[in-house]
């Protein structure tokens, strides 16, 4: 009687240990899976997140008025810019239209007309403070009438053409809201006809909420 009880404490004994092998090894291949499985999704939003990343978008529109100016060579006047930007990545692409006129009562009443491109780059200060530096190229328009001399003035030969032109831009800004940006901007188109200087306080209006 006891030898037939023995084997069968022995088997009961063998069959647990079985079992308990296979629920450890059921264990381990459900965390396996469930492991995959959130590093698959983990994944899938990382490509997803790239992918938003990577696309053309529209970034940013401002405007430099009325606090814009320009001056150039013996004159100074009133500037009005308007810009829209996109991104690719980290890359910024600018379209920018310009007016500029002065306004002198002893020199005469320059004008001129700027549409560029540019390519830049943004680089954070703070967490709500960033510059932006661009460099493009662009058509430029200039006109002075010119003037005869006078008591309080020197004659000055007319002007008028328009040319190729490289111009350059920075921008400080600081984000004021979930849209919305103030900043000052400083710009330089350099050309044949006449280099002038803009520079002013701008507001921005950007695509993508802060």
């Amino acid at each position: 009687m006891r030898a037939f009880v023995i084997p069968l404490k022995e088997n009961s004994i063998r069959l647990m240990q079985r079992k308990s092998k296979w629920r450890t090894v059921a264990i381990i291949i459900g965390f396996l899976a469930f492991s995959g499985n959130d590093n698959l999704q983990a994944q899938e939003m990382e490509q997803n997140s790239e992918t938003k990343e990577s696309k053309f978008t529209t970034r940013s529109i401002s405007f430099m008025a009325p606090l814009g100016f320009y001056s150039e060579k013996g004159n100074a006047g009133f500037s009005f810019e308007l810009d829209t930007s996109f991104e690719y990545t980290k890359h910024l692409f600018t379209l920018l239209g310009g007016y500029g006129r002065s306004y002198g009562i002893f020199t005469p009443d320059n004008s001129f007309t700027q549409v560029n491109v540019y390519y830049g780059r943004e680089f954070p200060l703070s967490r709500t403070t960033f510059l932006e530096g661009h460099a493009g190229t662009g058509y430029f328009s200039y006109e002075s009438p010119g003037s005869s001399g006078g008591f309080f003035s020197l004659p000055r030969e007319e002007v008028k053409g328009s040319t190729i032109a490289f111009p350059l831009m920075a921008k400080l800004r600081i984000h004021t809201g979930p849209r919305f940006s103030l900043g000052f901007k400083m710009g330089v188109n350099i050309n044949s006809i006449r280099t002038i200087t803009t520079f002013g306080i701008f507001i921005q209006w950007n695509n993508r909420k802060w």
